[in-house]
């Protein structure tokens, strides 16, 4: 149960990506590959609607850490603490594959995500399981 958890928290992450409302980008945006990088502290957290931050999840962090001859490419290590059972970490790699998508990567799962950052806020969104998932963080 917390190791489908884990996995569903971040595919949740990444499915808030695929679902967040596009906007206009600017031409002086950063790049997806340079903007995701570091930790970031997730601060909602829905599979097929329904808030788990609060209820199951009491928290949790991923950060993106880029390869230093590729970055468009790298590792990422998510934590999630859970109300009743603790923390559980999962660790796998990622590749922006466009300005707003990212795949990840972990055990031997691939998701591809939509990924939106604006103003040190992080939105995935996609699927999961055949579940709708989505995450937003803050840096």
């Amino acid at each position: 149960m917390k190791t489908n958890l884990l996995k569903f928290a971040v595919f949740l992450l990444l499915a808030v990506a695929l679902t967040a409302t596009a906007c206009k980008k600017d031409k002086n945006d950063p790049l997806l590959q340079d903007a995701i990088e570091g930790r970031w502290t997730v601060e909602s957290f829905k599979v097929a609607g329904t808030e788990l931050m609060g209820t199951v999840v009491s928290g949790a962090t991923i950060t993106y850490e880029p390869k230093a001859n590729d970055n468009k490419k790298g590792d990422f290590t998510q934590t999630v603490r859970y109300i009743e059972e603790g923390p559980e970490t999962l660790e796998g790699r990622y590749e922006v594959i466009a300005q707003d998508r990212i795949r990840m990567i972990f055990e031997s799962d691939t998701l591809v995500l939509r990924a939106e950052i604006d103003d040190k806020r992080l939105e995935l969104a996609g699927e999961q399981d055949g579940l709708p998932i989505q995450l937003k963080a803050k840096q």
